[in-house]
């Protein structure tokens, strides 16, 4: 935050002891002064040896006169590092975090797209972070949200900056509320902002290295090691993302004066050679998940065969299921026709049969039925989507076993699943028939 974009009332929350602590936090010496009016500040290791005086009367008529110009003197002292500092005192406690890309313009400009996914690989870090600093796993999918989107909500987004394209991230260094088992909200319960951006720090500088290691050996298993330091198929994903075009994408973390900084790497960058890497990283961690059993309800989204009369693959969006599907692909021989109807009248089914994972996609095979729900179990299963969506805030549905009412029942025959391969380090977009 700039000192031109403080307003006259903002000026007046900062108190004198916290704008001394700072000062002294940045090795400013107190040197002199009038007891109860004001006091002197001196810089000794600069040749220049600046001094700041700091007004301590809020009673006296140049009071905020004078807190102005000691903010001045420090944003002129310490530069951009003055810009955080006068954020720290508005609001206490913030570690900024900044996500930097050089990118190719034209007329200053980028496509949209380009920005965009700046700002969303941005965020998966982010709440990628918040996952792993709870517990640390190869994969999260929905797994684990409720703590990053509590995370996201602490943190505010701050102002631009000068350079090609820059977002920055302020968050709390203090305990994320969470809600315990009896629904109680306690701000005790949960991890603190900063040990997520401790994880963002060390999980960056871990997929760096290993990333490195593995250009030079193309040994995959370093990219399971790193687990261990916070690194995972969700935060490989968005740092491929944040990347995209850009000559490089930098993070850099600058730790707020209020409590002692981690003595650890705050500055990671990444180029255009670190791509192929990451995408190897991100095939290797993506999980090797035996077949199981599986039920899945939901509304079809995709449909794709070669021509009518032929087998056809058929995409779910999963409403009830297992924790970590979002999406699941089915292989249809006579049953694609009734998949057509559902998906042009957009009702729920219900699937059984065999669930794998294909390299980063999800597919049920050996598809033994398919059922329409009832209206009965349709409102089921809304209503324990709308519970879930209350108590968590976050679009996410939780299981549900409906009992009631009976379903109309379609026969499906056994068909062999097609193999279909996806070499994008993405999820795999449906097509529409």
């Amino acid at each position: 935050m700039n000192l031109n974009d403080i307003l006259a009332n903002e000026l007046e929350t900062i108190q004198p002891s916290d704008l001394e602590a700072v000062l002294r936090s940045l090795g400013w010496q107190p040197e002199g002064g009038i007891p109860n009016l004001a006091s002197q500040w001196l810089k000794l290791d600069d040749p220049g040896e600046p001094n700041v005086l700091v007004p301590l009367n809020r009673a006296m008529a140049d009071y905020r006169i004078r807190l102005w110009e000691a903010l001045r003197e420090l944003e002129r002292i310490h530069g951009d590092q003055g810009d955080m500092i006068i954020t720290n005192l508005l609001l206490p406690g913030l570690d900024e975090v900044t996500n930097e890309k050089e990118e190719s313009t034209i007329a200053g400009s980028i496509p949209w797209t380009v920005g965009e996914k700046q700002i969303v690989g941005f965020r998966e870090m982010l709440t990628a972070s918040a996952k792993a600093a709870e517990v640390k796993e190869r994969y999260y999918g929905r797994k684990r949200w409720n703590i990053a989107s509590r995370f996201l909500s602490q943190v505010r987004m701050g102002q631009t900056k000068i350079g090609s394209y820059v977002v920055t991230a302020l968050s709390p260094v203090g305990a994320i509320p969470i809600v315990d088992q009896k629904g109680q909200y306690d701000e005790n319960l949960g991890i603190t902002g900063r040990q997520v951006i401790e994880t963002l720090a060390k999980s960056l500088d871990a997929l760096k290295e290993s990333a490195t290691e593995f250009k030079s050996n193309g040994n995959g298993a370093v990219f399971d090691e790193a687990v261990q330091s916070g690194v995972s198929l969700d935060l490989a994903r968005a740092v491929y993302k944040n990347i995209g075009s850009a000559d490089t994408a930098l993070t850099s973390i600058q730790w707020t004066s209020r409590i002692a900084a981690p003595n650890i790497t705050s500055k990671i960058a990444f180029d255009q050679t670190y791509l192929a890497p990451i995408a190897s990283a991100i095939t290797r961690l993506t999980d090797v998940v035996e077949s199981k059993h599986a039920q899945i309800t939901g509304r079809v989204t995709g449909l794709n065969r070669d021509a009518p009369g032929n087998q056809g693959m058929v995409v779910l969006h999963v409403l009830d299921g297992p924790d970590d599907v979002d999406y699941v692909s089915l292989v249809l021989g006579e049953a694609y026709e009734e998949a057509i109807e559902f998906h042009k009248a957009g009702t729920l089914v219900r699937a059984d049969g065999e669930l794998n994972r294909e390299g980063r996609n999800w597919e049920l095979t050996n598809v033994t039925s398919l059922e329409l729900l009832t209206s009965q179990e349709i409102g089921a299963l809304r209503l324990a989507i709308e519970r879930a969506l209350a108590s968590d805030n976050q679009d996410e549905t939780e299981q549900t076993n409906p009992t009631v009412g009976s379903s109309a029942h379609i026969d499906v025959p056994e068909t062999e699943p097609s193999a279909e391969s996806d070499d994008a380090p993405s999820e795999r977009d449906s097509e529409s028939e």
